[in-house]
């Protein structure tokens, strides 16, 4: 009897558990879009949203900057991007045999200040997928001009290319 007491009450824990860890990801996410359908300041020019290059003393820094805005930008300095190039050697008999990958972000600030990084970290290019034309970019890079990180962000605060 005292087994099968042991194992209901372990059952009923991990039961309990799966319970709560689904309602806080039920309210984490109702949270998010609670907050992000609500009106509130816009990620815009004249505040953040220009292309802005952090360089640390080491050479490392970050980028940071809002497609849409700089898109809609009257100033013609400012530019930010990343690309993704994929390719794959196939044998005779057309089957891959190798793939590779490079991840490529580059900007330019109101200043002229450039930044670049490159990666072949197939996780990093991975973070671009179904990104918007209207999202802000913030990429990171250390003193070898490789990419360490990348942050993609999207909200209904951001400004829409026009």
């Amino acid at each position: 009897m005292a087994l099968t007491d042991a194992t209901d009450s372990a059952a009923h824990a991990r039961a309990c558990n799966r319970y709560y860890r689904k309602a806080s990801v039920l309210v984490a996410a109702l949270l998010s879009v609670a907050s992000a359908a609500g009106a509130g300041p816009r990620y815009s020019e004249g505040g953040e949203g220009v292309v802005k290059i952090v360089r640390y003393n080491d050479g490392s820094g970050y980028v940071d900057g809002a497609l849409g805005v700089v898109r809609n930008s009257a100033s013609k300095n400012e530019s930010i991007g990343c690309s993704i190039e994929r390719a794959e050697t196939l044998d005779d008999q057309d089957r891959p045999v190798a793939r590779t990958i490079r991840v490529i972000c580059e900007a330019k600030d109101a200043s002229k200040q450039k930044a670049r990084c490159v990666s072949d970290n197939e996780r990093l290019a991975e973070a671009f997928e179904g990104i918007s034309d209207d999202a802000i970019i913030t990429f990171r890079f250390d003193a070898n001009n490789q990419c360490t990180g990348v942050t993609i962000y999207q909200s209904s605060s951001l400004d829409r290319k026009q």
